[in-house]
């Protein structure tokens, strides 16, 4: 999972940091069975620097385990203010307010918390909303053979968090709000079954292999709201 957050926040932040008039068109054709195709066209431009670089960062960690996103964030940022928490398990929640210093926040439904939380921290500076989130994925999962999708016993994780995000979108409208969620290459009985899930982000998953980093294949899908145009350019 470090592998994955660390490769797909890298892309994301860089994105977050320069504009480009590039137009890259990418897409995942899941029903190729093993053989996912990416096809790409890009008119590569100047990077201009971004005004949003200077905002700080609030970042709201979903399913937070032991805190990888927060530490792929800070390996490639420096201006992460705040991180707030979801995570039940005890010993992970220590573990990453003891090193991240991430805030607990208890009631995932609780928005009001979570906006008094971020104002309280940022006060009159720029910011941006960066949620992360990796919602269990062993119901969705190919390597099992009817899979139950939202239906199973941990999949309906995954529809709470679309909502979630949703709601938390329109408690911050009008303030940079950034999204990435992952979750695993979908039984092919479930292909449109998540896509229908996702229909709220308003955006496709874009296929991210570790392997694409000389690392172990792990293919997983990431749904992001960050511009995903000319990133490996940008990365070059």
């Amino acid at each position: 999972m470090l592998i994955d957050a660390t490769q797909a926040i890298r892309r994301a932040w860089i994105l977050l940091k320069y504009d480009s008039e590039t137009t890259i068109n990418k897409y995942v054709d899941w029903t190729l069975g093993p053989t996912i195709e990416r096809q790409t066209t890009t008119t590569v431009t100047e990077c201009r620097p971004c005004a949003r670089a200077l905002s700080v960062v609030a970042h709201l960690s979903f399913f937070d385990g032991i805190g990888v996103a927060s530490e792929a964030l800070r390996r490639v940022s420096d201006n992460v203010l705040m991180t707030l928490s979801w995570e039940t398990n005890p010993q992970c929640a220590k573990f990453t307010h003891d090193r991240f210093g991430s805030v607990q926040m208890g009631d995932v439904a609780n928005f009001d918390r979570v906006v008094s939380c971020i104002e309280q921290h940022v006060g009159q500076r720029q910011f941006i909303v960066l949620v992360t989130a990796g919602p269990p994925c062993p119901d969705f999962s190919r390597m099992k053979t009817s899979p139950k999708g939202a239906q199973g016993d941990s999949g309906w994780m995954f529809q709470h968090m679309i909502d979630i995000d949703y709601n938390l979108r329109l408690r911050f409208q009008g303030r940079p709000f950034e999204t990435i969620i992952e979750n695993v290459v979908p039984h092919p009985s479930l292909r449109d079954h998540l896509l229908d899930l996702t229909k709220p982000l308003c955006t496709q998953p874009i296929l991210i292999d570790a392997a694409d980093s000389r690392l172990a294949h792990r293919k997983r899908l990431w749904w992001t709201s960050i511009d995903w145009t000319d990133v490996e350019d940008k990365l070059a």
